[in-house]
């Protein structure tokens, strides 16, 4: 991490968490009416495998936010370190 890091930067992978959290529960909610809409597809594996990919996408991106966040409070404790020598 740079002494240039901003908030944005920061929470860049909390944005993504969001976006497929709520993509996934769209789907979720959509899901009972397919039955009446799409009967050939209602039973497929099309909707349930695009749910559980947004929701592991979200997943993964909640994982690179705690990496982003861990590597910020890394940083700043070598900073604080250098600066009191």
């Amino acid at each position: 991490m740079t002494a240039t890091t901003t908030a944005r930067d920061l929470l860049y992978p909390a944005e993504w968490i969001v976006r497929f959290f709520v993509i996934a529960m769209l789907i979720q909610i959509a899901s009972p009416g397919w039955a009446y809409a799409l009967p050939g597809l209602a039973h497929s594996l099309i909707y349930p495998l695009g749910y559980c990919l947004f929701a592991l996408a979200a997943a993964g991106a909640f994982v690179v936010q705690v990496r982003v966040a861990m590597q910020f409070v890394s940083s700043r404790r070598k900073q604080d370190v250098l600066q009191d020598q």
